[in-house]
């Protein structure tokens, strides 16, 4: 009976060695792509699209995912223009104070990178036009009560939400400051549409998806299948915090796909944020991607790596370029305030921070709902 066992666990051994063989030549066959750039690049947005295009696309839990971020963000985002209007102006939020009589005294509101005081010099009419009139005293009670940021639109919450956004002209003159307070481009997407992604039926569609803004803790990996090809993406969080953990990540690389967001010459990087008075020439998310991109060029392991650089955002900064000068990051530029040119530039100062001419360099420019293109 004993050799019965013996054979038995031989051929089960044998077994698992067959399977752990057969997955490393899988393994070898498949392109490693690393997927890396600094937060808020849109790393999760490229490969969100990378899913829906070229792989099974998004299951009915994963679309429930997306839903609770959305609701998040929007909480989040409204949450965020209420204290930062009640602050600059001095008004304590309302029913919310704690011992000392003094605002963001509540735990559950007083997040460490949203609610830093927001104290600056400003004239009394500059104040004044974030001053939240008293009718609208219920709603920014009502939310700011509200407490985590995956809670689920309701009918009630809806109403506040489109009364604020619609109605209040400091929450619109707040937001136009979201580049220095960490709110996403994409807040206003879902406001203006807040009845829809409210009702109790919702279900995130493409667009709503892609536009979802939140942050990669973690690696997230997919295969993808490309024409007879394998590739094999390793998506990490590009937080400061995160990137301590992408060493791990760097063994048996094909390729590194660097995402750089081409908006993000004037905004400030979450972990920056403080206040209005933000000097963006001193500390921007561009600053950001040239230092991690860089930084990831001289890793040892990547001197023969190639690199393909994608430029997200590029239809938003067509946008942009007419009201924001790339000076911000970049003061030596000295071209027209147009798209291509001030692209173009970006473009070719990142390039040649490659010190190792054999190392191949490829350029993509990827728009809000294309997955990637050569502009030119």
């Amino acid at each position: 009976m004993g050799g019965c066992m013996s054979d038995s666990q031989d051929t089960t051994d044998r077994n698992v060695e067959r399977e752990i063989e057969k997955d490393k030549k899988q393994d070898t066959r498949a392109h490693k792509l690393l997927l890396l750039g600094a937060g808020g690049s849109g790393k999760s947005t490229f490969f969100k699209q990378l899913k829906a295009i070229h792989g099974e696309g998004h299951n009915d839990r994963e679309k429930e995912g997306f839903k609770r971020q959305i609701h998040g963000q929007v909480v989040e985002s409204i949450q965020l223009l209420i204290r930062q209007c009640k602050t600059v102006t001095k008004d304590p939020l309302p029913g919310i104070k704690d011992e000392d009589d003094e605002p963001f005294g509540n735990d559950d509101l007083d997040d460490a990178r949203l609610s830093n005081s927001l104290k600056v010099e400003m004239t009394e009419t500059e104040i004044a036009q974030f001053k939240i009139a008293k009718e609208f005293d219920q709603s920014c009670q009502y939310l700011l009560e509200i407490h985590g940021s995956r809670s689920a639109l309701t009918e009630q919450l809806v109403t506040h939400v489109k009364s604020l956004w619609n109605e209040c002209p400091a929450i619109q003159a707040m937001f136009e400051h979201r580049n220095k307070i960490g709110i996403p481009d994409s807040s206003a997407f879902f406001f203006n549409d807040i009845e829809r992604i409210g009702r109790s039926d919702y279900t995130p569609d493409h667009k709503d998806i892609v536009l979802a803004r939140y942050r990669t803790t973690g690696m997230t990996e997919k295969e993808f299948h490309i024409k007879d090809a394998v590739f094999k993406v390793l998506d990490v969080g590009g937080q400061r915090n995160e990137r301590k953990k992408w060493i791990h990540f760097f063994d048996g690389v094909t390729a590194v796909l660097f995402v750089v967001s081409l908006t993000c010459y004037d905004e400030v990087p979450f972990e920056d944020v403080t206040d209005l008075a933000a000097d963006v020439t001193l500390m921007n998310s561009m600053l950001e991607s040239i230092k991690v991109f860089e930084d990831t060029l001289d890793f040892e392991c990547f001197q023969k790596t190639g690199f393909i650089l994608f430029f997200n955002k590029a239809d938003l900064m067509q946008e942009k370029i007419k009201r924001v000068p790339i000076t911000n990051a970049f003061p030596n530029y000295k071209g027209p305030q147009e798209f291509k040119p001030s692209v173009d530039y970006i473009s070719k100062y990142f390039l040649s921070l490659n010190r190792v001419p054999e190392r191949e360099m490829l350029l993509r420019f990827f728009f809000e709902y294309v997955l990637f293109v050569n502009y030119w």
